[in-house]
């Protein structure tokens, strides 16, 4: 980076937090990826009618309907 760079965003900084507040390191974000036997197992268990109910009422923003698992609690 330019020094003029460095220098806009340590003016911007001190502006925001003073000139005596530290720089605190961000932590680093990790992605893993799931295996495609576990997307298989969850696509089947996303899938099945037993466990879900389909929402026609309400759609996700790609037109899909909702799934809601069913409630199977029992009263004592």
């Amino acid at each position: 980076m330019p020094n003029d760079t460095w220098k806009n965003i340590t003016q911007v900084y001190c502006n925001i937090n003073g000139p005596d507040c530290l720089m605190y390191n961000k932590s680093t974000i990790t992605r893993v990826c799931i295996s495609e036997k576990n997307e298989r197992q969850f696509e089947n268990f996303f899938s099945d009618k037993n466990i879900l109910s389909l929402s026609f009422y309400k759609v996700n923003k790609y037109r899909l309907p909702l799934k809601y698992l069913k409630d199977y609690k029992e009263k004592l």
